[in-house]
């Protein structure tokens, strides 16, 4: 049990306390669901009814797994792709539940909705995912130099002069 405030500490009127999810020793809790008990004496010593209630605490981020199809080509530095390349995204977290998945593309954020996302964006491009939970804890995965091709092939034949052959 942690006491807030005691005695003649809090004045009549509007008030606010902040627990800042430590314990009696100072230490940060565990994540977990607290329960709230809140009750008020007045100057004659009388109590009013208690109200409780529940703080989740959760303070981990959500895992994030990016999967993308093979590039073609990687050189160490790029990735080459010959067309759109195809995002799948999962995020969970077991304790808040996931908020929102964001994936910025060439610093252009873009809420994604569903499990997947395609890159379009011919050239270089570099993109970051970013899950964040109920809690407002973050966790971000981040690609550069993903090139997409994305133009058709181009066949170029060479035709000499003609030459009289016998």
């Amino acid at each position: 049990v942690t006491i807030l405030a005691d005695k003649n500490e809090i004045v009549s009127g509007n008030n606010t306390s902040l627990w800042d999810g430590r314990d009696i020793y100072g230490n940060r809790v565990i994540d977990g669901n607290y329960k709230y008990l809140i009750q008020l004496k007045d100057g004659a010593g009388n109590l009013s009814n208690s109200v409780e209630g529940t703080i989740k605490i959760d303070s981990n981020r959500p895992v994030l797994y990016v999967a993308t199809s093979t590039p073609v080509y990687s050189n160490g530095i790029y990735e080459f792709y010959p067309e759109n390349v195809l995002f799948t995204i999962t995020a969970y977290d077991d304790f808040s539940g996931i908020a929102q998945k964001n994936i910025i593309v060439n610093g252009v954020s873009n809420q994604v909705l569903g499990d997947t996302f395609t890159l379009t964006t011919p050239g270089i491009n570099k993109i970051q995912v970013i899950a964040i939970d109920n809690a407002g804890n973050k966790n971000q995965y981040t690609r550069n130099n993903i090139y997409i091709e994305n133009v058709p092939g181009v066949t170029t034949l060479n035709i000499s002069e003609p030459k009289k052959i016998d």
